[in-house]
């Protein structure tokens, strides 16, 4: 159980960064 949310723990954290990075990118390119 734990390996599993360790694992998913990342992976959540990984996507959430990426989206977030995505978006400061575009209102920084519409800026």
């Amino acid at each position: 159980m734990r390996k599993y949310g360790l694992n998913l723990d990342p992976r959540r954290e990984q996507r959430r960064m990426g989206v977030r990075f995505s978006v400061s990118l575009q209102g920084f390119l519409r800026h």
